[in-house]
């Protein structure tokens, strides 16, 4: 349920997301919004959804990703800069930025231009 989500996400110290068949990935949002780093496959719409934000990985390699993790589980400069980077992401999803945008969009479209 939604009223635990929080919960859920407050109790990680970490959003790992290895889908290989994603869509936008609210979760991803989500996590960035509870400020937990996030550790993403650049593979999908998932790297769209991450932008500039977070730490994508190329490959499935579980060593390599273990090796990442631990570095931003262990350096907490690191991980603030993530994190920080991160809201900055979740800012560009703000509804007022997501209305303009909608608005410039359909503005363009209407006016013949293409969007």
């Amino acid at each position: 349920p939604d009223d635990e989500l929080g919960d859920y996400y407050g109790a990680a110290s970490l959003f790992l997301c290895m889908s290989q068949h994603e869509g936008f990935c609210i979760p991803v949002i989500e996590a960035m919004r509870f400020r937990l780093p996030v550790v993403a496959l650049a593979n999908t719409a998932v790297t769209d959804t991450m932008g500039y934000a977070g730490a994508l990985v190329n490959r499935s390699d579980p060593n390599e990703i273990a090796e990442l993790i631990g570095l931003i589980l262990e350096d907490n400069e690191y991980r603030s800069a993530i994190i920080e980077t991160q809201l900055k992401r979740v800012d560009d999803f703000a509804s007022e930025k997501m209305t303009e945008n909608f608005r410039q969009v359909i503005t363009r479209a209407v006016n013949g231009a293409t969007a």
